[in-house]
Protein backbone atom coordinates (compact mmCIF):
# COMPACT_ATOMS: atom_id res chain seq x y z
CA UNK A 1 0.00 0.00 0.00
CA UNK A 2 1.34 3.48 -0.83
CA UNK A 3 2.21 5.98 1.88
CA UNK A 4 -0.49 8.31 0.57
CA UNK A 5 -3.09 5.54 0.89
CA UNK A 6 -1.89 4.69 4.40
CA UNK A 7 -2.21 8.34 5.49
CA UNK A 8 -5.56 8.73 3.74
CA UNK A 9 -7.02 5.59 5.36
CA UNK A 10 -5.73 6.37 8.85
CA UNK A 11 -7.86 7.91 11.56
CA UNK A 12 -7.63 11.69 11.87
CA UNK A 13 -5.42 11.58 14.98
CA UNK A 14 -3.09 9.06 13.29
CA UNK A 15 -2.94 11.22 10.14
CA UNK A 16 -1.82 14.21 12.20
CA UNK A 17 0.83 12.18 13.98
CA UNK A 18 2.11 10.62 10.74
CA UNK A 19 2.36 13.99 9.03
CA UNK A 20 4.09 15.56 12.06
CA UNK A 21 6.70 12.80 12.09
CA UNK A 22 7.13 12.92 8.30
CA UNK A 23 7.54 16.70 8.01
CA UNK A 24 10.82 18.05 9.33
CA UNK A 25 10.24 21.62 8.22
CA UNK A 26 8.12 23.75 5.89
CA UNK A 27 9.91 26.71 4.32
CA UNK A 28 8.03 29.44 2.46
CA UNK A 29 10.02 32.09 0.63
CA UNK A 30 9.56 34.38 -2.37
CA UNK A 31 10.30 31.62 -4.88
CA UNK A 32 8.32 28.73 -3.52
CA UNK A 33 7.32 26.22 -0.91
CA UNK A 34 9.85 23.64 0.33
CA UNK A 35 8.80 20.60 2.34
CA UNK A 36 11.65 18.89 4.17
CA UNK A 37 10.69 15.26 4.81
CA UNK A 38 12.33 12.87 7.25
CA UNK A 39 13.79 10.05 5.13
CA UNK A 40 13.90 7.65 8.09
CA UNK A 41 10.13 7.93 8.44
CA UNK A 42 9.77 7.55 4.68
CA UNK A 43 11.99 4.45 4.80
CA UNK A 44 9.54 2.83 7.25
CA UNK A 45 6.87 2.95 4.53
CA UNK A 46 8.91 2.96 1.34
CA UNK A 47 11.82 0.53 0.97
CA UNK A 48 14.60 3.06 0.24
CA UNK A 49 17.49 0.88 1.39
CA UNK A 50 16.51 -2.54 2.65
CA UNK A 51 18.77 -3.84 5.41
CA UNK A 52 19.96 -0.44 6.65
CA UNK A 53 17.96 -0.29 9.88
CA UNK A 54 19.17 2.40 12.24
CA UNK A 55 20.80 4.45 9.48
CA UNK A 56 19.84 8.14 9.45
CA UNK A 57 18.86 8.91 5.88
CA UNK A 58 18.73 12.66 6.49
CA UNK A 59 16.21 14.98 4.94
CA UNK A 60 14.47 14.84 1.57
CA UNK A 61 13.29 18.15 0.09
CA UNK A 62 10.30 18.69 -2.16
CA UNK A 63 10.04 22.11 -3.82
CA UNK A 64 7.01 23.67 -5.48
CA UNK A 65 7.17 27.09 -7.15
CA UNK A 66 4.87 29.62 -5.56
CA UNK A 67 3.96 33.27 -5.77
CA UNK A 68 2.10 35.53 -3.41
CA UNK A 69 -0.46 37.68 -5.16
CA UNK A 70 -2.54 40.52 -3.85
CA UNK A 71 -6.27 40.29 -4.47
CA UNK A 72 -7.93 43.42 -3.24
CA UNK A 73 -7.01 43.62 0.42
CA UNK A 74 -6.25 39.92 0.81
CA UNK A 75 -3.17 37.94 -0.14
CA UNK A 76 -3.33 34.60 -1.92
CA UNK A 77 -0.67 31.91 -2.26
CA UNK A 78 -0.58 30.55 -5.81
CA UNK A 79 1.28 27.25 -5.67
CA UNK A 80 2.57 25.79 -8.92
CA UNK A 81 1.77 27.09 -12.37
CA UNK A 82 -1.05 29.63 -12.54
CA UNK A 83 -2.75 27.70 -15.34
CA UNK A 84 -3.00 24.65 -13.07
CA UNK A 85 -4.71 26.57 -10.29
CA UNK A 86 -8.25 25.66 -9.30
CA UNK A 87 -10.94 27.88 -10.81
CA UNK A 88 -11.74 30.77 -8.49
CA UNK A 89 -15.19 32.15 -9.19
CA UNK A 90 -15.53 35.82 -8.34
CA UNK A 91 -19.25 36.56 -8.24
CA UNK A 92 -18.75 40.34 -8.07
CA UNK A 93 -16.55 40.21 -11.18
CA UNK A 94 -19.09 38.06 -13.03
CA UNK A 95 -21.91 40.48 -12.09
CA UNK A 96 -19.83 43.45 -13.28
CA UNK A 97 -19.10 41.84 -16.66
CA UNK A 98 -22.75 40.76 -17.03
CA UNK A 99 -23.98 44.27 -16.20
CA UNK A 100 -21.56 45.76 -18.76
CA UNK A 101 -22.78 43.30 -21.42
CA UNK A 102 -26.39 44.18 -20.59
CA UNK A 103 -25.69 47.91 -20.92
CA UNK A 104 -23.98 47.38 -24.27
CA UNK A 105 -26.83 45.19 -25.56
CA UNK A 106 -29.53 47.64 -24.43
CA UNK A 107 -27.73 50.62 -25.97
CA UNK A 108 -27.15 48.79 -29.27
CA UNK A 109 -30.76 47.57 -29.57
CA UNK A 110 -32.25 50.89 -28.50
CA UNK A 111 -34.00 49.41 -25.48
CA UNK A 112 -32.66 52.36 -23.51
CA UNK A 113 -32.01 55.91 -24.66
CA UNK A 114 -28.97 56.69 -22.52
CA UNK A 115 -26.49 55.54 -19.91
CA UNK A 116 -28.39 57.68 -17.40
CA UNK A 117 -31.57 55.73 -18.09
CA UNK A 118 -29.69 52.45 -17.51
CA UNK A 119 -28.22 53.84 -14.27
CA UNK A 120 -31.65 54.84 -13.01
CA UNK A 121 -33.19 51.48 -13.90
CA UNK A 122 -30.43 49.60 -12.06
CA UNK A 123 -30.08 51.88 -9.04
CA UNK A 124 -26.60 53.02 -10.02
CA UNK A 125 -24.88 56.36 -10.11
CA UNK A 126 -24.48 57.69 -13.65
CA UNK A 127 -20.67 57.78 -13.30
CA UNK A 128 -20.57 54.09 -12.32
CA UNK A 129 -22.76 53.14 -15.26
CA UNK A 130 -20.56 55.19 -17.60
CA UNK A 131 -17.52 53.16 -16.50
CA UNK A 132 -19.31 50.01 -17.68
CA UNK A 133 -19.24 51.05 -21.35
CA UNK A 134 -15.66 49.92 -22.14
CA UNK A 135 -16.20 46.73 -20.14
CA UNK A 136 -18.98 45.79 -22.54
CA UNK A 137 -16.27 45.40 -25.19
CA UNK A 138 -13.99 42.97 -23.35
CA UNK A 139 -12.42 40.24 -25.45
CA UNK A 140 -14.69 37.19 -25.61
CA UNK A 141 -11.87 35.00 -24.23
CA UNK A 142 -11.53 37.29 -21.20
CA UNK A 143 -15.26 37.07 -20.53
CA UNK A 144 -15.10 33.25 -20.88
CA UNK A 145 -12.17 33.03 -18.48
CA UNK A 146 -13.98 35.20 -15.92
CA UNK A 147 -17.17 33.14 -16.21
CA UNK A 148 -15.15 29.93 -15.72
CA UNK A 149 -13.17 31.35 -12.77
CA UNK A 150 -9.83 31.41 -14.61
CA UNK A 151 -9.10 35.13 -14.22
CA UNK A 152 -5.80 36.26 -12.69
CA UNK A 153 -5.87 36.32 -8.90
CA UNK A 154 -5.37 40.09 -8.75
CA UNK A 155 -8.25 40.84 -11.16
CA UNK A 156 -11.18 41.89 -8.98
CA UNK A 157 -14.43 43.64 -9.80
CA UNK A 158 -13.15 46.75 -8.08
CA UNK A 159 -9.87 46.76 -10.03
CA UNK A 160 -11.65 46.20 -13.35
CA UNK A 161 -14.31 48.84 -12.64
CA UNK A 162 -11.63 51.41 -11.76
CA UNK A 163 -9.63 50.73 -14.93
CA UNK A 164 -9.72 53.85 -17.08
CA UNK A 165 -7.30 52.90 -19.85
CA UNK A 166 -8.57 49.56 -21.13
CA UNK A 167 -7.12 48.95 -24.64
CA UNK A 168 -9.41 48.19 -27.56
CA UNK A 169 -7.13 45.44 -28.90
CA UNK A 170 -8.14 42.13 -27.33
CA UNK A 171 -4.58 40.82 -26.94
CA UNK A 172 -3.55 44.09 -25.29
CA UNK A 173 -6.58 43.77 -22.98
CA UNK A 174 -5.39 40.31 -21.94
CA UNK A 175 -1.91 41.61 -21.21
CA UNK A 176 -3.19 44.69 -19.33
CA UNK A 177 -5.52 42.57 -17.17
CA UNK A 178 -2.81 40.04 -16.32
CA UNK A 179 -3.95 37.05 -18.36
CA UNK A 180 -1.16 34.72 -19.55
Amino acid sequence: MSLAAIIENAAEAEQSEMLRSLLEKVVIDKTGLTLQLNRSVLAEHIPICVGNEGVDFGVCCLFEPMTIRRRGQEMQLVIGAAEQAEPSFNNALVRLVARAALLREQLETGNIESIGEFAGAHGMHHADAKKLVPLGYLAPRIVEDILEGRQPVELTARALHRMTDLPLCWEQQRARLGFA
